[in-house]
């Protein structure tokens, strides 16, 4: 967890539009989730919406970069699925497909 935290601490400073030279830029952990430990980031940048927009959308990507090239992954949701019954497995697309042929009424 602490060096998730500062890869992605490093990442975001690392932005263009992030002003970090006045403003600390902060990473707090926020919540456990079904599969992961969920950060919150803050960090300065200029106001207008277009900025705000424009520079989380280059935050989030740098951090997730960085995380990549750290081999630190995001987790996506795993289900395990048991049924009571074995279910049947087809032998590929064709075999789900497959039906009994209908008898063709020819006529006389």
């Amino acid at each position: 967890m602490d060096a998730a935290r500062e890869v992605i601490s490093a990442a975001v400073k690392a932005g263009k539009t992030v002003r970090s030279e006045d403003h600390p830029v902060q990473i707090f952990a926020q919540e456990f989730a079904a599969s992961s430990i969920n950060f919150k980031m803050t960090w300065w940048t200029e106001s207008a919406q277009l900025d705000v927009r424009t520079s989380r959308d280059a935050v989030i990507s740098a951090v997730r970069r960085a995380l990549e090239v750290a081999g630190i992954g995001i987790p996506f949701p795993c289900r395990n699925l048991t049924f009571k019954e074995p279910l049947p497995l087809a032998r590929g697309a064709a075999a789900a497909n497959e039906r009994e042929p209908e008898a063709a009424d020819l006529g006389d």
